[in-house]
């Protein structure tokens, strides 16, 4: 008779399979929170939002805002704060800037620690809107915010 596995032995040997089986991020429409949100508020109706379940499953994010351009519905490719953070010399501005506010990024030793940090600070800067909107100004006067997402986002804001 084989030995009882113990809780912890179960606990290890389903860790090693989760870690060795990792679950897929999906591109499942069908229930996420967008389709909760269009359906709830009647935003788009039954045909485009079955459009927009055909461009999301084949990551097609220029036909998506289309379709949400009447819904006055933004949908980022990224945390807004990834989109903020879009390459090494946004981040090098915005770890100048926050040094002129008194800010440091304490523990940040390596870049991908550097750039954690600056996420997790622009996410902070919720609660500090004039931080985060002088941060927003002065790295779009610089010309760090030349790709596409962002020209397109400013572009749907005022309606242009």
């Amino acid at each position: 008779m084989a030995p009882k596995t113990t809780k912890s032995q179960k606990l290890i040997a389903a860790m090693k399979n989760e870690i060795a089986n990792p679950v897929l991020r999906s591109l499942v429409f069908d229930g996420s929170v967008l389709d909760r949100f269009l359906r709830k508020n009647s935003l788009i109706g039954v045909t485009a939002i079955a459009n927009l379940k055909k461009a999301t499953k084949k990551a097609q994010p220029n036909v998506c805002r289309q379709i949400l351009e009447p819904a006055r519905t933004w949908l980022w490719s990224k945390s807004i704060e990834g989109v903020i953070l879009n390459k090494p010399a946004t981040e090098q501005h915005m770890v100048s800037l926050l040094c002129t506010k008194g800010r440091t990024l304490a523990g940040a030793a390596n870049q991908s620690q550097r750039r954690n940090a600056l996420l997790n600070l622009l996410h902070d800067c919720a609660h500090e809107p004039e931080l985060l909107e002088e941060i927003i100004r002065t790295s779009w006067s610089e010309g760090l915010y030349n790709n596409a997402e962002i020209k397109a986002a400013a572009k749907f804001i005022c309606g242009h």
